[in-house]
This record gives structure tokens, sequence and C-alpha cells, in this order.
């Protein structure tokens, strides 16, 4: 099988070097920023199926993931989700 345009997309100058100046300033550090909240902590869902939901942090699961209970039809649903999902409220 034979892939048309098989070549790297293109993209605007200055794209790659803020991206790398994003990421040297710790803006894609989710784990960081995550890790300065505490259990109990009120949380937004950012993306994903839950968007917009307010929760409660419960637990760090890693450092990548999190437990955070949310109201869901009018009950606490115990959540584990990405910690790139969240938001500090």
């Amino acid at each position: 099988m034979r892939v048309r345009n098989a070549y790297p997309a293109r993209v605007p100058d200055g794209t790659v070097d803020a991206i790398r100046e994003a990421e040297e300033a710790g803006q894609f550090d989710y784990s960081r920023q995550i890790a300065q909240l505490k259990p109990g902590d009120r949380v937004k869902v950012a993306s994903g199926p839950f968007a917009d939901l307010i929760g409660h942090l419960q637990s760090h699961v890693s450092h990548e993931r999190v437990r955070v209970l949310l109201e869901i039809l009018g009950r606490h649903a115990p959540t584990e989700l990405a910690v790139s999902q969240l938001e500090a409220v």
C-alpha cells in the first residue's frame, strides 16, 4: 500500500520554538501543578466526557492520575482522571 503525501507536516515558523519555551517553563508539567493540591480541594474537569464538572480531589493515584469525587446524577461518584484533564478551582 502506498501512502500519498508521506511528508512531515509543515508548521508555521516559531511554533516549535514556542512549544520548547513553554515546556522549559514547566507549562506542560501537570503533575507539578496538581501535586500542590491536597485531598478535599476543589477541581474542575477541563476536558473529556466530564468536562466542566466540579469535584473534590480524593487522592493521587500516580504522577499522571488522580481520583476525584464528582457529583453525577445526584450521586457522588469516585472517578479516576488524568492529571492533564483537571484545573484547580
